[in-house]
């Protein structure tokens, strides 16, 4: 598929509301499909408002800000990525829906957009997205997350190997998190975790996830990952941060 959207019918003519109301409702049936639908719409919107008035709509719902960034963001952002796989929607509109969801994202949570937070001593994690990657939403996604629990989360997006070299020069991590899209080779994934084995002395954990895992059923092995999973208490569990924090005091 070529990243172009010179070929595509506008939002409603190919897909209507109710059929991307059931496609919303399947990414997550635990959501509220009004909600989420509203999300959508307001993603590829002309007017950058309307993402303010959805997260009005969804507080007079009940709805927190943090389920919204760790729930409603990922499930929208998954049918606009589905769209664009099956020509619904061309790369630019999905582009900018991302982009509209990731700007809601540290609007919703500045705290959580950087790492000044997490105590000294505090679990690190180096979160990766590869080298020119599409996006960066499901990687922001995570670091809130981790951060929100108290985690130090340094962040290599669209990552060389020069820079991923010089953060884990400077600083000693606990666990190594890569975040892939499904259309990421499983190669060049394999030959980024390998270059980032040979810059420890001890092994470091590596969790991937990410659309990746739609992929193929064994990317951990294909890869060289220690864990698959796009569930981040499942990644936390399986790198033993909750036992073994990093004894390293210089996050900068």
């Amino acid at each position: 598929m070529t990243q172009s959207s010179t070929t595509k019918a506008p939002q409603g003519l190919r897909v209507g509301a109710s059929e991307t109301k059931a496609q919303l409702a399947n990414a997550n049936p635990a959501l509220n499909a009004d909600i989420l639908l509203s999300l959508y719409d307001a993603a590829l919107s002309s007017s950058r408002e309307d993402c303010k008035l959805t997260v009005a709509q969804a507080a007079s719902a009940g709805i927190a800000q943090m389920t919204l960034a760790d729930h409603y963001i990922p499930a929208v952002a998954k049918v606009l990525g589905d769209h664009w796989c099956s020509d619904v929607l061309g790369f630019a509109s999905v582009t900018i829906g991302v982009a509209r969801l990731q700007a809601l994202l540290r609007e919703l949570g500045p705290e959580w957009s950087a790492d000044s937070t997490a105590p000294a001593n505090a679990p690190g994690v180096l979160l990766i997205t590869p080298r020119n990657a599409a996006h960066t939403l499901g990687a922001a996604v995570i670091a809130g997350q981790l951060r929100r629990n108290g985690y130090s989360v340094r962040m290599a997006f669209d990552a060389d190997r020069q820079s991923v070299a010089s953060l884990m020069d400077r600083i000693a991590f606990d666990a190594i998190f890569i975040s892939a899209a499904r259309s990421e080779s499983l190669d060049k994934l394999r030959r980024l975790i390998e270059f980032v084995r040979t810059l420890t002395f001890h092994r470091l954990p590596i969790a991937i996830g990410g659309s990746v895992l739609e992929t193929s059923a064994d990317v951990a092995a294909l890869t060289g990952a220690d864990i698959m999973t796009s569930n981040i208490d499942e990644a936390i569990t399986f790198c033993g941060l909750k036992e073994q924090p990093s004894q390293n005091t210089a996050r900068t």
